[in-house]
């Protein structure tokens, strides 16, 4: 009797299986999509930059923030705003705003300073397209963040599929300009935009999937396509499979995604050491029971040793375990 099936599996790339491993550099650009599967590098301890921008969802926005990681021109007061008793940039998320210019100004430079790098250096790059809508200032300037100012400011955009397929022809081009050793990896985010309906989301992840499509099939070996828009509508077809929002994936959703996502891109060797590693960095992020400056001490001298030990085992994640160290209030070592 044959087995019933009663899902429609989204099988992992094939003949992509080298690409990734913890020798390689990673830039994430994108939606917070990006975010969910960076996060996951992250904690695998692959050598990862994610969002130097805190997250962009339209194409353009993608290239103006890779055409600025390019120049490595730094940000000025003249691009800061005050807005709610904050100091904002356009170009940024909110989480880099600060009370004080300078502060702002700091926190933008010192990530703009460490995408730049990690685009001259990186072997790998993956651009996660959230939606082709988008806003722009009175003046034509796209920008990444509106930062709840009055809808007036800005005029909405919405991108059809040329316009997503010229955009991400040129996010190539400029990847290609700094760095022709990087693979770029685009994907759909799964994630719905359902604030003007549903109809619509349709019609923007349909427009970049087509300019996708259209570069892809016109220049084959300029980038590659992760499927993690259809894992999450044709596999797991299933609000169960959603956040309590019903429009982002859920992290069983995401775990799900990740693990095709490195089915297809690194070796089993790779995985089974990304495995150690997330055990590593579980048990480096678990809190002592007792705070008494015994058990504290302790507890230091057990992680150190549990760190030499490790590197010892995984000697190429010492940069990535350095990073994640500084980056997760990690209790220090």
């Amino acid at each position: 009797m044959a087995e019933l099936k009663l899902r429609t599996e989204v099988k992992p790339l094939k003949g992509c299986e080298r690409l990734i491993s913890h020798e390689d550099r990673i830039l994430l650009l994108g939606s917070c999509f990006s975010d969910n599967i960076g996060s996951r590098l992250d904690a695998d301890l692959f050598d990862t930059v994610v969002n130097p921008f805190g997250a962009l969802y339209n194409p353009r926005s993608i290239q103006l923030a890779l055409n600025r990681l390019a120049e490595r021109r730094p940000f000025t007061p003249e691009e800061l705003f005050q807005h709610n008793e904050l100091w904002h940039s356009y170009y940024f998320h909110s989480s880099f705003s600060s009370s004080s210019p300078d502060d702002a100004l700091e926190k933008m430079n010192r990530s703009l300073d460490r995408g730049a790098q990690r685009l001259l250096n990186a072997t790998i790059i993956i651009i996660t397209l959230g939606s082709a809508r988008g806003f722009a200032l009175k003046n034509g300037i796209v920008v990444a963040n509106c930062h709840k100012m009055p809808a007036d400011t800005f005029d909405e955009f919405e991108m059809d599929s040329p316009e997503v397929a010229e955009s991400i022809k040129a996010i190539i081009d400029t990847i290609g300009s700094v760095n022709n050793h990087a693979k770029p990896v685009f994907t759909v985010s799964p994630i719905r935009h359902t604030g003007y309906g549903m109809h619509e989301n349709t019609l923007s992840k349909a427009a970049l999937l087509l300019g996708l499509h259209r570069v892809i099939k016109e220049h084959p070996q300029s980038a590659i396509y992760f499927p993690a828009f259809e894992i999450m509508m044709d596999d797991l077809r299933d609000y169960r499979f959603y956040a309590d929002d019903m429009k982002h994936p859920s992290a069983v959703a995401v775990n799900y995604i990740y693990d095709i996502f490195l089915e297809s891109f690194t070796t089993a060797e790779t995985r089974a050491t990304a495995i150690d590693c997330r055990s590593f960095t579980r048990r480096m992020n678990h809190r002592p029971l007792s705070t008494s400056p015994e058990a504290i001490s302790a507890e230091l001298a057990a992680r150190r040793k549990m760190k030499e030990n490790f590197l010892r085992a995984y000697p190429v994640t010492g940069q990535a375990l350095e990073e994640y160290i500084a980056n997760h209030q990690v209790l220090e070592l």
